[in-house]
């Protein structure tokens, strides 16, 4: 595997060479069921669309919500594509063609992309026109398509209705949307959109940027030390990664690494301290950086004792965790402060910013800005504001038990995504395929994990697995050593 990698680097350079790849596997991938009344998925609606078509403007044009646009025709004379964000079927586009019922999906967990992310293709099959959308929100909300009178009309929304902009990033409000209209294939929608992501919400990293990273999870799981991890990190410098990554399990106390939210290292797994660790991967000449999931902690933490009124009053109950409520000022000052601890003690290169708890049981029951989702929100854009103007250096990346939190409100304020915790060869094929289709490929990170495994190595070979990877950086988890 070493060799494999070390050979692979030299290409890292031509990531975008294998879009033709991506294009013959989505043909195999589409046609998922839909989830929304009369919307009927057929796999053969990829070929209704021609190969060529026009943006009708070169940028995307920003909108608020609610956005609503009247279609024109029969709601039966369209295509609907949809997005899942399932376990297994991440990204994966779906082709429905509607039928009189029209469309009507809401989003309850708290996060933007928990059932499907919030990207849309509407297409009228008989004039040859659509319109492409994409949500500018984390939290809940909205998309329907019905008959009202005698119009078709179709709406995106917040969840509740009419959320406050929290902030304009370079016209575009959050929330709010982006989009498209084109003619011809639904490409043409998109292509406007990523634009308008690279030319006004991509930071440029730096001259070094994209990196190639090593992260320890699927190597460790948790169960990590001292050691172990020095191996590791020697193995990476030596096939020339450029940053070494600690995942989680680097806090707590001995191997129970569950206790989100007091963030302090686990001198049982680094008898040496964390900073000598980090000081020994920056003497290999990589760069170092650390996970959190600064948003949830554990029942059991000191910071959940001494606090229970910190915790986000409509969050989904999970057995150990809570949701810290980012739209209480006392929270926010904390969080702020955790941040910079980890900044001076360890001088983070890259964090890497998780979520894997349920924020919210469900939005419509409150009014507007009355929603502590809302303000939790709020409070988070603050949050990575603040780290962005004081560290300026360091890279966020987004991460959300995966894409789970994939929307444009994410990709203003970080600067690379973990597309999917699903790390299957011949899964990364359609999830890139899809991340990519939606995002630029500079934004989307995958690992490859392993690039060796049997199971369909005669229809994806290894160096087209690693290939397949190469996009905001390429990245290398598992047993290297």
């Amino acid at each position: 595997m070493l060799l494999i990698f070390s050979g692979v680097l030299k290409m890292r350079h031509c990531k975008f060479v294998f879009g033709i790849f991506f294009l013959v596997l989505i043909i195999a991938c589409c046609g998922y069921p839909g989830e929304g009344p009369g919307a009927e998925a057929y796999a053969d609606l990829f070929y209704m669309f021609p190969w060529e078509g026009k943006s009708k403007n070169d940028i995307a044009t920003a909108v608020g919500l609610p956005f609503s646009k009247k279609l024109k025709g029969e709601l039966r004379d369209y295509i609907l594509i949809t997005a899942d964000s399932r376990w297994e079927k991440e990204y994966v586009l779906k082709y429905s063609m509607l039928t009189d019922e029209g469309y009507h999906f809401i989003e309850r967990s708290g996060r933007s992309c928990e059932v499907q992310k919030g990207w849309f293709v509407v297409y009228n099959t008989k004039t040859n026109q659509g319109i492409a959308l994409m949500l500018t929100y984390s939290g809940n909300w909205s998309m329907d398509i019905r008959k009202e009178g005698n119009q078709n009309l179709l709406t995106l929304d917040t969840s509740p209705s009419g959320l406050p902009v929290i902030c304009t990033v370079k016209g575009l409000p959050m929330p709010g949307a982006l989009i498209s209209e084109f003619s011809g294939h639904w490409d043409y929608g998109m292509r406007p959109i990523k634009r308008f992501i690279r030319k006004n919400l991509m930071r440029r990293p730096g001259d070094d940027w994209p990196i190639v990273q090593y992260n320890d999870y699927f190597a460790t799981f948790g169960d990590m030390n001292e050691e172990l991890l020095t191996k590791a990190a020697k193995f990476a410098a030596e096939v020339g990664c450029e940053q070494f990554m600690i995942d989680a399990g680097w806090y707590g106390v001995d191997k129970d690494w569950n206790i989100l939210g007091d963030w302090t290292e686990n001198t049982t797994k680094f008898p040496s301290g964390l900073k000598a660790f980090a000081e020994t991967v920056r003497g290999l000449g990589m760069k170092f950086g650390l996970w959190v999931e600064i948003e949830s902690v554990n029942i059991n933490s000191d910071i959940a004792k001494q606090h229970p009124e910190w915790f986000l009053e409509n969050a989904q109950v999970h057995t150990e965790r809570r949701v810290l409520d980012f739209g209480k000022k006392e929270v926010l000052d904390h969080v702020k402060a955790v941040i910079d601890n980890l900044m001076t003690l360890y001088k983070l290169d890259y964090i890497k910013m998780d979520f894997n708890t349920y924020p919210s049981k469900s939005s419509e029951g409150y009014k507007g800005a009355d929603d502590p989702l809302y303000g939790h929100y709020k409070g988070l854009l603050e949050l990575w504001g603040y780290m962005r103007a004081k560290y300026p250096a360091l890279i966020i990346e987004n991460c959300g038990s995966g894409s789970l939190r994939h929307d444009l409100m994410t990709a203003a304020f970080t600067d690379t995504h973990w597309n999917s915790d699903n790390i299957r060869n011949h899964s990364n094929l359609s999830i890139n395929y899809g991340a990519t289709a939606m995002f630029p490929p500079e934004t989307c990170s995958h690992w490859t994990v392993l690039p060796e495994d049997t199971d369909k190595l005669d229809v994806l070979d290894v160096e087209g697995r690693f290939n397949v990877n190469m996009m905001g950086h390429l990245g290398l988890s598992g047993k290297i050593w």
